[in-house]
């Protein structure tokens, strides 16, 4: 039972970020048709290497939309499996700005506002459930995948679990913030075009 209200909870918040992403596209458009062709613009100007870096710095601790440059990079005209691998490879890299200074130095300063016993218990813990809200965390857009990082890397997570979790998550979530994205670019641009038509 438990679990059911789990994956209810979860289609229930992909749904509402989806809804979001569509609402302020609808919006941007509705109140300023310029701002979808400067996007346009932008997007064919850096192409799959401005995707790339836009990625990596929104893994690290700078986090910013990435799932809307995907998608909105995708409904400009990039080819959606070529944009998920390079966006998924973008994020994981800069999400291990997070995860490996906090394998470095995290045990520490955890052991020490906590205490060893305590911080033992996190551990068990974390290795019985941790890997499942691992793959649970990063497939949910706009989830702050580098605090789960910071996470990882405190309780040292195995990087050959963390760093394959993580891209395989994130190749996934950006696969589907990639169609959404030509979806609603395509619906924009047709009410555009129809909007030009009657006027």
């Amino acid at each position: 039972m438990f679990r059911e209200n789990k994956v209810k909870v979860f289609l229930i918040v992909g749904i509402i970020t989806a809804l979001l992403v569509v609402a302020v596209a609808s919006w941007l458009s509705g109140s300023n048709p310029e701002v979808l062709r400067r996007i346009e613009a932008l997007i064919k100007s850096y192409g799959y290497t401005g995707v790339f870096a836009s990625t990596i710095v929104a893994g690290s601790v700078i986090p910013f939309g990435s799932p809307i440059i995907v998608g909105c990079a995708a409904g400009f005209g990039l080819d959606v499996p070529t944009l998920a691998l390079i966006a998924a490879t973008g994020y994981t890299l800069g999400v291990l700005t997070s995860y490996v200074p906090a394998w470095l130095f995290g045990e520490r300063y955890v052991k020490r506002k906590v205490g060893e016993e305590t911080f033992q218990q996190y551990i068990e813990s974390w290795n019985k459930y941790g890997y499942k809200l691992c793959v649970l965390f990063s497939l949910v857009p706009g989830f702050p995948v580098d605090l789960l990082a910071l996470v990882c890397g405190c309780f040292h997570t195995k990087a050959k679990f963390f760093i394959p979790i993580c891209w395989f998550t994130l190749l996934i979530q950006f696969l589907l913030c990639g169609w959404i994205g030509q979806f609603v670019v395509c619906l924009l641009y047709t009410s555009d075009a129809a909007d030009e038509l009657d006027g």
